[in-house]
């Protein structure tokens, strides 16, 4: 079966280096999953375009299609400040990624299909393509935690048994690695027991918690029975000695 014009990737690989170019940039298509962009305010990158062809292959007309391709571009074309981020994806993301060469040192499991992934945050957009171990530095996952804190709006925690942080609906997935725990674990019963069935969730309760556990296995439950927006995973995660470890997955 052919695929369609509108989903063909090499396609848009093709028009986002001829936005780049109509703006001045040197840019040339490294690929239907990337191109490689040169003398962008940013530096010279390698640009993913994984997280672009899933917004454009949902788009319900060409001129939806099209403003999207449009706002990626002059995101980063009009950024001046970028910052590194650790976000936290699903093993079935990286998946996605395993053409974009990402350097392995910008990648580190949590628990269970959860992993940490290095990035950046452009201001407009977070950006996912290769970055060099010199940009990454010593300790990038908790510089990217910190990233994060800085980056997200207030944090707050909701609930009683079963509790909901958030932090505006950008990063509380990625808050699994910020320096939060120790604090979350003086309002629950027992260790610390969190899950991120998508991008902008993140489930707590306490080991001890019978009903704050059965209600989160519910939630986690309604997430994927109802396919809300860029899951993540099923599982429930352990925090002991300050790390993260699977407790189990919920069918």
């Amino acid at each position: 079966m052919n695929q369609p014009e509108h989903d063909d990737p090499m396609r848009l690989a093709e028009e986002v280096c001829a936005r780049f170019r109509a703006l001045g940039f040197e840019a040339e298509v490294g690929g239907s999953d990337h191109v490689n962009l040169f003398g962008t305010p940013l530096g010279d990158a390698r640009l993913n375009l994984a997280n672009l062809a899933s917004i454009v292959r949902d788009a319900e007309s060409e001129e939806e299609r099209t403003a999207e391709i449009d706002r990626f571009v002059d995101a980063l074309q009009q950024s001046d400040e970028r910052k590194l981020v650790t976000l936290v994806r699903s093993a079935a993301y990286l998946e996605e990624l395993k053409d974009a060469e990402l350097n392995p040192n910008q990648i580190q499991s949590i628990a269970g299909d959860i992993y940490a992934v290095m990035a950046w945050d452009e201001g407009p957009r977070i950006s996912t393509y290769t970055i060099s171990d010199e940009e990454l530095g010593e300790d990038p996952f908790t510089v990217g935690a910190e990233g994060v804190q800085s980056r997200c709006g207030p944090i707050e925690m909701h609930g009683d048994h079963f509790k909901m942080i958030t932090c505006g609906g950008d990063y509380e997935a990625c808050l699994l690695l910020a320096d939060i725990w120790d604090f979350v674990g003086e309002h629950v019963d027992g260790d610390v027991i969190a899950a991120v069935p998508a991008r902008d969730l993140l489930f707590v309760t306490g080991a001890n918690d019978a009903e704050g556990l059965t209600q989160m296995e519910a939630a986690i439950r309604r997430v994927f029975d109802e396919d809300m927006p860029h899951p993540i995973s099923r599982a429930m995660v352990r925090r002991t000695g300050g790390a993260w470890a699977l407790e189990r997955v919920v069918d």
